[in-house]
């Protein structure tokens, strides 16, 4: 009996934990950024549960002009984030403004079927337009990938034009694990190849610093 009141009481703990955080969203990323009528447009919709787990179902429809994505994850007991990705063909659409809504819930209590215990939900706008292909404004956009990363190499994509003066990797205590070479930095792309050392499986920071003094972050999950 003793045990049992603990497991629940570590149940009800974690559940006030994560309150305000779960599942983990982020904003929904449009493939082309800049669509036109012609093109396959394809939606990345990404979420994280805190405590590993896996996804139990996920639903694509379009209404009108608005395209919604439902997703439901089970998250178990294990302290380990885990990520998941889903892309999803939203097939060529005509000229006009769309809503694109991703809706995220979390299962604690079934592993099989969601008992929606938490959600969270990110919406953004897409527009469809014809333009020609040179005047399309060069993406804004720093992507890290793959994610969640499973080996020691990440791949940093990021805007044209924008000089770099460091790259670094800090865990969630701030200490940095990972500092790219600044030699490498003066001759670089749009696109990076990070060789990382082995580092522990979690979440961390990739922080770029721009050469007039602009920082970004990107939060990186390591399996």
């Amino acid at each position: 009996m003793r045990h049992l009141f603990t497991l629940s009481l570590l149940f009800l703990l974690r559940l006030t934990a994560y309150s305000q955080c779960c599942p983990y969203v982020q904003p929904v990323q449009v493939l082309p950024a800049n669509p036109q009528p012609n093109d396959i447009i394809r939606l990345v919709f990404r979420a994280a549960t805190p405590g590993g787990g896996h996804k139990i179902s996920s639903d694509f429809v379009r209404v009108a002009d608005t395209l919604r994505f439902t997703a439901c994850y089970f998250s178990g007991m294990t302290a380990v984030v885990q990520s998941y990705s889903d892309t999803v063909t939203a097939g060529a659409l005509p000229i006009g403004n769309y809503t694109i809504q991703f809706e995220a819930r979390v299962s604690y209590r079934d592993a099989q079927q969601c008992s929606n215990d938490q959600r969270n939900s990110v919406s953004t706008v897409m527009q469809v337009a014809t333009r020609p292909l040179a005047t399309r404004p060069s993406t804004t956009n720093w992507t890290v990938y793959p994610v969640p990363a499973t080996g020691r190499q990440l791949q940093l994509q990021s805007p044209a034009q924008e000089p770099l003066q460091s790259i670094r990797l800090l865990d969630i205590s701030g200490r940095e694990c990972y500092a790219h070479p600044t030699a490498d930095l003066a001759q670089a792309s749009s696109l990076l190849q990070l060789q990382l050392p082995a580092l522990p499986a979690g979440t961390y920071t990739l922080r770029v610093q721009l050469a007039n003094g602009t920082v970004k972050s990107q939060r990186v999950v390591l399996q």
